[in-house]
């Protein structure tokens, strides 16, 4: 299959990496290095917390009827289960449903279309939604960019965000047997056709020129090819370049610099679990709880008689949380359920199983959940798009400029593109 001299190295062994090796392995030979001991990134199914079910720690579903990651889901022979339901806002207590879209929302995105150049979210509602009238549609459009692209709205291009707001879809999926089986599929397709993976494995030093790559381990290990892919989370490139605990040499500072014009969002993650779904009370279809609480958004999951609620806090403000231990954060989920339910915090405990904090800043090999755009961000990512001499090319979610944009679609996609333009020699 990949009997060629020609052998292709991919930092990083998330989906898009593993994509990418999939494709490269009818060809080549690949290698894959990965800093972490275990495959998949952000996406991590674990059954070993102490819940009576398997949980998603980091991705979970699937936005809509996306077409490379439900073509994986079939080949892999796997399931998936609809996540359906009302979206509803509490405030003080009051509980609405809501549809997915807030009430003005369809005028925003046309003014968010019509506008000629990009800018950050936040001066663009200041330009055509000062006044206090729109204090609601405000607040709505910060909590959407916050919560579901984990954006500043400072810094955040209006750009980026229309093209994943317009196309939301309001069906969304789980892999109902753990989305990491999905990652377990790839690998075993990588592995049919002779791919190397070395776990544990962090590369701190890029040598190349045309043709030709030495990437040297923190152990020392040293490992050649003609060719190299980086996909690895662009804050953790940000952070590495920042901190020189990367060098590359000759230094592409252009393309380096370019890393810097991604956004890049910061996210926590709870999963807790109750002996019963006392929430069924309030309403038996719920889909989402948007609310104005510290954890702000939740939604319930119920597999045979387990019962969960998930909690998921997005955005720059849970930087101020950085300090916080898991007892703390737990605290902070129990209180913010008491006052969503309207519920003594020791009822809410007395129903309360386990519960635990995924908090992916503190992982240093994803420093934060998923990309989303600046104003700079789309000539960044034409710059990192294309490759260097041949020779270095960069690839992952960050660097997918379409609808779908953070998802695990977007790091498939993307690393598929990567990988077929090696393979068609067109670099």
């Amino acid at each position: 299959m990949n009997s060629g001299d020609e052998t292709i190295l991919i930092i990083g062994a998330g989906a898009s990496g593993l994509k990418a090796a999939k494709v490269l392995s009818k060809k080549f030979r690949v290698h894959v290095l990965e800093a972490a001991n275990r495959l998949g990134g952000r996406i991590f199914t674990t059954s070993e917390d102490g819940f009576t079910r398997p949980v998603e720690t980091g991705a979970e579903f699937i936005h809509g009827d996306l077409p490379l990651t439900f073509k994986l889901v079939r080949k892999a022979g796997l399931t998936y289960e609809k996540h359906e339901g009302a979206f509803c806002r509490v405030r003080r207590g009051n509980w609405e449903n809501l549809d997915e879209s807030f009430e003005g929302w369809e005028q925003l995105l046309d003014k968010m279309k019509r506008e000629r150049r990009d800018m950050p979210l936040l001066k663009f509602l200041d330009k055509h939604y000062s006044g206090t009238q729109f204090s609601g549609l405000r607040q709505n459009a910060q909590a959407f960019a916050e919560g579901f692209n984990l954006a500043d709205i400072h810094i955040a291009g209006i750009k980026g965000l229309y093209r994943e707001w317009s196309v939301q879809q309001q069906v969304s999926y789980r892999i109902t047997e753990g989305y990491s089986r999905l990652i377990e599929h790839l690998e075993k397709e990588c592995r049919k056709n002779n791919v190397v993976f070395t776990h544990n494995c962090m590369i701190t030093h890029v040598e190349w020129k045309h043709g030709f790559v030495k990437l040297r381990s923190a152990e020392g290990k040293v490992f050649t090819g003609s060719k190299v892919i980086i996909t690895v989370p662009a804050s953790v490139l940000q952070r590495m370049i920042g901190s020189n605990v990367i060098h590359f040499s000759p230094s592409p500072d252009e393309y380096l610099e370019a890393y810097r014009q991604i956004g890049y969002g910061p996210v926590i993650k709870l999963v807790l679990e109750f002996n019963e779904p006392f929430w069924n009370a309030y309403n038996e279809r719920i889909g989402y709880i948007i609310s104005e609480e510290p954890i702000p958004t939740w939604w319930p999951r119920t597999q045979g008689n387990a019962h969960f609620l998930v909690g998921w806090k997005g955005g720059p403000q849970v930087l101020s949380y950085r300090d916080y231990d898991e007892d703390s954060f737990l605290q902070v989920a129990l209180d913010s359920l008491s006052s969503i339910f309207q519920l003594p915090v020791e009822r809410i405990k007395d129903k309360w199983i386990n519960g635990k904090v995924y908090n992916w800043q503190k992982n240093e090999f994803a420093d934060g959940g998923y990309s989303y755009s600046l104003p700079e961000s789309d000539r960044a990512k034409k710059l990192l798009n294309t490759p260097i001499n041949d020779t270095i090319y960069f690839a992952g979610e960050a660097l997918y400029n379409g609808g779908a944009g953070g998802t695990v679609e977007a790091a498939l996609n993307n690393g598929r593109k990567v990988a077929r333009r090696i393979k068609k020699g067109q670099g």
